[in-house]
């Protein structure tokens, strides 16, 4: 017998739920959010999320471009320097550069003629740093396979970290626990250095150019990938501008893209006079109506059809609307 959940599913994939949505609400442009699609992923990928294995991503782009018309990343900043939000279409998006982006989904991308913005994190470019959270997937995954669990524990209590569940309490370090992280490290015996140096996990220069002059986008992500709700105003100022110059001094061009490190979440909304050239990618609300300056995305590192997480999406904003009674998104003229 289906559960709930795998009841809901079947509906949010069912073809009478779509006729009904397409003829009650219009659409609104479609961004979702990949990180990595890979059939075989690495330990510093697969304890973070789920990993999008080839075929799924490729039924997924298919079932898109029945439902909507891609655009490249030039013909959505003509629309948005309209002020206007592009309608029935779409643009895939790809977070934290890793170099999956170039073996995988680049060659997938071209052969279909699908046009796409990749979101580079600085500090990640030329495998110069290991970010904090694939740290975090190597810990968990030595986690499973090592004696030292009461080691483990036993630091997270000093550090006032340890709530009963080793695993969530891991998951849970953020960069500003980046110290606690590595003692994990050094705890558990795994060399950091060595792995990032051995498997180069994320892109180099020449692969972002080479997408760039095949026309996918390169927008900035950020310089090290921390949480807005981290950092001060004048922080968050710097890891924006900091990325954007590196990114520009890659491609050599003006960057117009620019996507949060897990969401705007605590960013400062005085900040956005500040790169008043720049559009900006959130994945905080993605059932929240996009404008012309913060786009809106939904994540779709996940096991679920794109049939169904988008019709989850298009319900979650109908109750929005009803709940906020039909407010309309804040121009980021008026901050």
């Amino acid at each position: 017998m289906l559960n709930m959940n795998s009841l809901f599913r079947n509906v949010y994939d069912s073809s009478v739920m779509w006729s009904l949505y397409k003829k009650s609400i219009q659409n609104d442009l479609c961004v979702p959010c990949y990180h990595v699609v890979n059939d075989d992923p690495s330990p510093h990928l697969r304890n973070l999320f789920p990993i999008i294995a080839t075929n799924k991503f490729e039924k997924d782009i298919d079932f898109l471009s029945r439902k909507f018309d891609f655009i490249s990343p030039n013909e959505l900043l003509v629309y948005l320097n309209k002020n206007e939000i592009p309608k029935n279409k779409c643009i895939l998006t790809f977070d934290d550069g890793y170099r999956e982006c170039y073996d995988i989904i680049y060659p997938i991308l071209k052969s279909k003629g699908i046009p796409a913005i990749f979101f580079i994190t600085s500090d990640f470019v030329e495998n110069e740093h290991l970010s904090h959270f694939n740290k975090i997937s190597l810990i968990l995954d030595k986690l499973n396979e090592n004696t030292t669990i009461s080691l483990v524990i036993l630091l997270l209590k000093q550090n006032n970290l340890y709530s009963g569940n080793v695993y969530r309490d891991i998951r849970k370090l953020e960069f500003g626990d980046l110290g606690l992280i590595e003692n994990l490290g050094k705890l558990m015996k795994i060399d950091f250095e060595y792995y990032l140096n051995k498997n180069k996990p994320y892109l180099n220069k020449i692969q972002i150019k080479e997408l760039h002059s095949n026309g996918f986008g390169i927008g900035a992500h950020s310089k090290n990938h921390q949480r807005n709700t981290e950092l001060n105003s004048e922080q968050q100022k710097l890891q924006t501008k900091l990325s954007l110059e590196f990114v520009e001094s890659i491609i050599e061009e003006q960057v117009s893209f620019f996507a949060f490190p897990y969401s705007s979440s605590g960013f400062k909304p005085e900040l956005y006079k500040e790169f008043s050239n720049i559009i900006f990618f959130d994945t905080f609300k993605g059932f929240v109506k996009s404008n012309s300056r913060i786009i809106q995305r939904f994540t779709m590192d996940t096991n679920r059809s794109i049939a169904s997480r988008l019709m989850e999406i298009r319900l979650k904003k109908i109750s929005y609307s009803v709940r906020s009674k039909n407010l309309p998104v804040p121009s980021l003229l008026e901050y």
